[in-house]
């Protein structure tokens, strides 16, 4: 997802089909091979049928082809639906974020949501196959919206998190690879910095945190988190 507007009042996110182009190519490579064996397999049963020699012995392997088609098949669609073109405004003059998804399979129907900025509680960014890593946003209710990544350019999905991190002054949770940190934009208020907080981890609730704290303990999973307070004391004590 790359950045395509931004200014005080609006933040702009897109994820065009050409930044898609890879991920939409391994899918209908996938869909061809599934089309492709149940091809096949259906070749197979017509000639045995026509030929007279097909036998109850013959419905079991029928049955394995189809549903070895059909994996591939699945697998192929659900890549497209799960990875669809996307387009994201945040307005702060309506205080409303707006996001119009567009899956390959549904070009004609896109879908479009509209969020209050008081339900969104963070943004999170965190591994996804086969992108690497992409960014979602975290509702209050619990319920996370992904981020489609862009897969031409592979930091774009850490810079979009901190952009709207910073836009909309919500905490940003990193959890990809090792790193387990939580970035707080310099704008947040401090009863918001010091609101309760998720472990990136696991999720669970973590102890209150004030303004100095650098790093916090998970009582769940034991996950140690580093703290980074933009525009004051970092975890070394300078300023970033």
């Amino acid at each position: 997802m790359r950045v395509l507007k931004s200014n005080p009042n609006e933040l702009v996110l897109t994820t065009g089909y050409r930044e898609l182009t890879v991920v939409y190519g391994f899918a209908i490579f996938v869909i061809l091979i599934g089309i492709s064996c149940l091809a096949f397999a259906v070749r197979e049963f017509l000639w045995e049928w026509s030929a007279g020699m097909l036998r109850m012995d013959d419905w079991p392997e029928m049955a394995s082809a189809a549903a070895f088609a059909g994996l591939f098949l699945v697998t192929g669609f659900l890549f497209l639906r799960e990875f669809p073109a996307q387009n994201c405004v945040f307005d702060k003059r309506s205080g409303i974020a707006t996001i119009t998804n567009r899956p390959l399979i549904r070009i004609c129907r896109p879908s479009i949501r509209r969020l209050d900025f008081p339900h969104i509680a963070a943004i999170l960014l965190g591994e996804q196959w086969p992108s690497g890593c992409a960014a979602s946003i975290v509702l209050d209710s619990g319920e996370r919206i992904p981020l489609t990544p862009d897969f031409t350019a592979k930091a774009s999905a850490s810079e979009s998190a901190e952009r709207l991190c910073e836009f909309l002054e919500r905490p940003l949770y990193v959890g990809v690879g090792t790193e387990r940190v939580i970035k707080f934009p310099a704008g947040m208020s401090a009863a918001a910095q010091i609101a309760a907080l998720s472990c990136p981890q696991c999720g669970g609730r973590l102890p209150t945190v004030s303004r100095e704290a650098s790093h916090a303990a998970c009582p769940y999973c034991a996950t140690n988190i580093l703290m980074v307070w933009k525009g004051g004391a970092s975890s070394d004590g300078e300023t970033p």
